[in-house]
Order: structure tokens, then C-alpha cells, then sequence
């Protein structure tokens, strides 16, 4: 809009001279012809006092007249223009400076906040990656989670079992072991009350204690384990 008022207003004063002859052409045109010649004489030698010395009519004097309010007007739209001209190129200047300032101040800075922007882009993407990480990380240690809890639960039944098995062979191994006494007890009452014939064979009673012996170890050591 400012381009385009700065033309208009240049057009028009670079038609100023044209409308300023054409003016003069008007007033040459609009006097009597008999004057005409006389008076432009006049004008170019500059003597005012052969131009007051001749017959000017009323009209011609009227005409005289409207003619130099004429180029008074015009003068007067001249200056005006002038002046809007002035104001123009001063609006123009301003324009200038602030387009430089912006080449030279604001467009680094422009520059500076599009990487910004660039940098936040790139946080962001790197964010909703270790947020994907950090999900998958999750998903996993909830896995690892249930599977050390089925993995416990699983030993507490093993360990319940285990538990019941000792529980059963303390049992057996009480009974072994009441047994055992029972086989001392029977074999102590075999010897005090053993003949003549049985004492000729000392070697088969040491085996069979023997034997006793050699299980009653073995459930010692099934015990202690």
C-alpha cells in the first residue's frame, strides 16, 4: 500500500509541468487575439508600464484573474503534494531502516528460535523414546516379577513336601529305631538263653548282629541328613 501511494504521488509530480503548461496554454489561448501578441511582447521585455498603459477589458481582466487562481491552486496542490511527497520518503526511510534492522537484528534471532524449536522437536522425540524404553522395561520386570512369584510359590510347595517327607521318616526312623531295640532286646534274651549247640556257632550270630548293625547305620545316616 505504501509502494503504491509513493508511485501515485510520483506520477503526479513528474505530470506537474504538464499541467502547468497546459494552464499557460489556457490563459494564452482564453485572451483576445488582437492583445495576444502585444501582451507577450510585453512580458518577455518586462515593462509594466507599456502592459498598464493598454486597454484591458473587464472580461479579459476576469479572465486575467481566474487564470492566476488558477495557478495559485495549482501552486498550492503543488506544495501540498510536495509535502505528502516528503512525508512519503520519510515513511519510506522509516520502512528502509526497519527492514534493515530486521535483516540484520531479527532474522539471526528468527534463525535462533527456529533451532530452538528444532532442539524441543528433538527432546520431545528422544522422551518418547525412553518412555517406550522405559515401558518395555517395565513390561519386563512385571514378568520377571510373576515369574519369581510362581518361582516362590513353587518352592513353598517343595519346601511343605520336603517338610512332610521329613516329618515322615522321623517317623519311620522312630519306629526303625524302636525296632532296633526290640532286635537288642530279643537278641540279649537269645544269648543269655542259648544252648550249648548254638554257642558252637558264635560265627552265624556275629553275622546277623552284623547286619543289625549295618542298618541301624543307615538309618543313623538317613537320619542326620
Amino acid at each position: 500500500m505504501l509502494q503504491l501511494s509513493l508511485q501515485f504521488s510520483c506520477h503526479i509530480v513528474a505530470f506537474l509541468p504538464v499541467y502547468l503548461k497546459w494552464a499557460l496554454l489556457v490563459l494564452e489561448t482564453r485572451l483576445l487575439p488582437t492583445n495576444h501578441q502585444n501582451l507577450m511582447l510585453l512580458a518577455e521585455k518586462g515593462s509594466s508600464e507599456k502592459l498598464a498603459s493598454q486597454i484591458i477589458q473587464p472580461i479579459e481582466r476576469e479572465e486575467l484573474e481566474e487564470c492566476e487562481n488558477f495557478l495559485t491552486r495549482i501552486r498550492t496542490k503543488n506544495t501540498e503534494k510536495r509535502k505528502n511527497l516528503d512525508r512519503l520518503t520519510q515513511t519510506l526511510d522509516v520502512c528502509r531502516c526497519a527492514s534493515e534492522l530486521m535483516e540484520n537484528e531479527l532474522m539471526p534471532c528468527l534463525s535462533e528460535i527456529q533451532q530452538i524449536k528444532n532442539n524441543i522437536k528433538e527432546l520431545k522425540t528422544g522422551i518418547s523414546q525412553h518412555e517406550a524404553s522405559r515401558r518395555t522395561l517395565m513390561e519386563k520386570s512385571e514378568d520377571h516379577n510373576m515369574k519369581i512369584q510362581q518361582l516362590q510359590e513353587i518352592f513353598l510347595s517343595k519346601q511343605a513336601k520336603i517338610s512332610q517327607m521329613r516329618v515322615t521318616w522321623n517317623g519311620k526312623i522312630e519306629g526303625l529305631k524302636g525296632e532296633n531295640k526290640l532286635l537288642i532286646m530279643s537278641l540279649e534274651n537269645i544269648m543269655q538263653s542259648k544252648t550249648e549247640d548254638e554257642i558252637v556257632a558264635p560265627d552265624i550270630v556275629n553275622e546277623q548282629n552284623e547286619q543289625d548293625k549295618s542298618v541301624l547305620e543307615n538309618y543313623n545316616k538317613i537320619l542326620c541328613a
